[in-house]
């Protein structure tokens, strides 16, 4: 049953659907790292109270908040498996999830993946209280396989309702979610852990996350034909974008050699890797590494990294448009803004990690680092993310798809990297663990500069000749 009286009369549908999307991935990336907040509450670990270097507490109040969190004693390795389980989950579902969607209605494989989180992070504390560390790892590999679905359908979801002429503003708008969560997560989880306790943190998002899924469940059609209030003018844009949907899906065939065979799709597979590395690690590990080895009450961590969130947001909007007047008034070609933006971006965080590594225990460092350096991979957004229009605008959503598999490997390598580098949770094995976090992602940087290209890739012709025939 459908109540679209509930929706905005004064907004053309596809905006309303947009919206609705946005609060689908805005409250996915709070379930997806609301554990990362949580995890340093929950655990206490013994042996960095041993290191040499220990850092001061920074008041005696921060001490015995620290002393009274420890429910649960876990390694450095435990954390790093409970950390990567989302992962395992997350890319089991990258194929799966897309041809799901393809498939069967869109709108019931996204709802089936979303709901399939919340139950997981209503069924954190449970599992976690009762089976310890292995049963948060199951949660979350179970979340991993439904975050995947989520994501995947979103790109059917927004083939539907985002007509060519303006998908790239719908899209945009969509994926902004995922900064949202990402400060949402940041501003609201240490203020929950610090006045009320970890697992309410876990029930809240869930409750956030339930009423946007009924919001979306009882609003919004999987398809724009089957909304019985569209305007006339928006009947006859959707009326358009599903002959152009149906032909690319009765001809389209995808040149898969030539694509995994093309250096400048390898580039964006790196680039990738890089951008994600930097996230996980910023995500997974900075707010253990700042309450439990700087001894930062919960709640400014959260806020610092919120902030960090904000300011990247802000960097990812205002780039893209940049980016595109440069191009078009032909001050740089869209190779080269293509490589400087990235090198640039991969730069920022790169500079970051090595300020937080050097600065040991200074606040002051690690706050300059995600404030000024990390924010400025918001250009990925202007550079990488966007390059795959550029090789190839008939086969984009492919090489969108083999390059986040370079986010989802960073995913699986970073739980295991720090882990392995930090196991006593020592001073000097962080700024060990973040000099190569630096090193990683600059290296990304460099190499995407020599192997990237913004220049259309002849197998996109193989798209146009298809489009010709038809």
């Amino acid at each position: 049953m459908h109540f679209p009286h509930l929706h905005l009369r004064c907004m053309p549908q596809r905006y309303v659907v947009a919206i609705e999307l946005f609060l689908i991935l805005m409250g996915s990336y709070t379930l997806r790292f609301s554990a990362c907040y949580a995890i340093p509450k929950m655990t206490k670990v013994e042996e960095a109270e041993k290191d040499p270097k220990v850092c001061p507490f920074k008041d005696n109040a921060t001490k015995q908040e620290e002393e009274r969190e420890n429910e649960f004693h876990w390694t450095a390795a435990q954390q790093g498996f409970i950390h990567a389980g989302f992962f395992y989950g997350y890319i089991a579902t990258q194929i799966v999830g897309g041809i799901l969607a393809d498939l069967f209605n869109h709108k019931v494989v996204m709802m089936t993946g979303f709901i399939t989180s919340i139950l997981c992070v209503f069924l954190t504390p449970a599992a976690t209280l009762l089976f310890d560390y292995i049963g948060l790892f199951i949660i979350r590999v179970i979340l991993g396989f439904g975050q995947g679905i989520t994501y995947c359908s979103m790109f059917a979801a927004t083939m539907y309702w985002a007509p060519n002429h303006e998908k790239a503003i719908i899209n945009s708008l969509v994926f902004t979610g995922i900064h949202m969560g990402n400060i949402v997560n940041g501003l609201l989880s240490g203020y929950l852990l610090v006045n009320l306790n970890w697992q309410l943190v876990f029930y809240i998002y869930g409750i956030i996350s339930t009423f946007i899924a009924i919001l979306f469940i009882f609003t919004t059609y999987t398809y724009p034909d089957h909304f019985p209030g569209l305007s006339e003018k928006e009947k006859a844009i959707f009326e358009e974008h599903k002959k152009e949907i149906e032909k690319k899906k009765k001809h389209k065939k995808i040149p898969f050699k030539a694509i995994l065979t093309n250096i400048h799709v390898w580039a964006i597979v790196i680039a990738a890797f890089g951008n994600d590395f930097a996230l996980f690690t910023l995500v997974l590990y900075m707010p253990s590494y700042l309450n439990r080895v700087q001894h930062i009450p919960i709640d400014k961590v959260g806020y610092y990294i919120g902030a960090a969130f904000i300011l990247l947001w802000i960097y990812a909007t205002i780039s893209t448009p940049i980016v595109d007047c440069l191009i078009r008034k032909n001050k740089l070609s869209t190779t080269l803004a293509r490589k400087i933006f990235f090198l640039i971006a991969a730069a920022g965080p790169s500079f970051a990690f090595l300020l937080i590594a050097l600065g040991g225990c200074s606040e002051i460092a690690s706050l300059i680092g995600l404030l000024i350096g990390y924010p400025i991979l918001g250009l990925y957004y202007a550079s990488v993310k966007i390059n795959g229009l550029d090789l190839s605008p008939h086969f984009s959503g492919t090489i969108f798809s083999i390059g986040n598999c370079g986010g989802c490997i960073a995913g699986l390598i970073v739980p295991q990297l720090i882990a392995s580098l930090t196991p006593n949770n020592f001073v000097s094995e962080w700024s060990i663990a973040f000099l190569i976090t630096s090193f990683m992602i600059m290296a990304t940087g460099a190499l995407y500069f020599v192997m990237a290209s913004g220049e259309l890739q002849e197998f996109d012709s193989y798209g146009q000749e298809i489009k010709e025939e038809t």
